[in-house]
């Protein structure tokens, strides 16, 4: 039995069309001599298209590690800890649409390239995304 695949959303960035997802999966580790066993990390990773470019999306992984966490309790959250804590929900189109606005400013050109572009360990990049803000009273 295959696995359902999330369905892509459309946003529209400075006039553009893309489409992107944000999936839950697992980094497998490599096995661990003292218990002959590999295990895996948990991450979400964001993944977005220009429309009518899909080999050549940006794909943005948040594994957990020491200081960040991804995916638990809720799919598609991430956040770091510390004095500078962030938490942030990547289903959201105000996060979607910052992730790919810092991808294009760091390179990403996917009417041009024939590659992805591929951010291992995304938590860096959370704090370049615009401020919420604030709810109108």
């Amino acid at each position: 039995m295959s696995a359902k695949r999330k369905p892509l959303r459309k946003i529209v960035v400075e006039g553009v069309t893309y489409l992107w997802k944000v999936e839950h999966d697992h980094l497998a580790l490599p096995p661990d001599p003292s218990q002959g066993v590999g295990g895996s990390r948990c991450r979400e990773v964001f993944t977005a298209f220009l429309e009518g470019y899909h080999a050549s999306p940006v794909r943005i992984r948040f594994p957990d590690g020491v200081g960040q966490s991804s995916g638990y309790p809720q799919a598609g959250v991430v956040w770091t800890s510390g004095s500078s804590g962030l938490d942030v929900n990547l289903n959201t189109p105000r996060v979607a649409a910052g992730l790919i606005r810092i991808a294009l400013s760091r390179g990403w050109t996917p009417g041009q390239s024939k590659s992805p572009m591929v951010v291992e360990d995304g938590f860096f990049l959370l704090a370049e995304l615009p401020a919420e803000s604030p709810p109108k009273a």
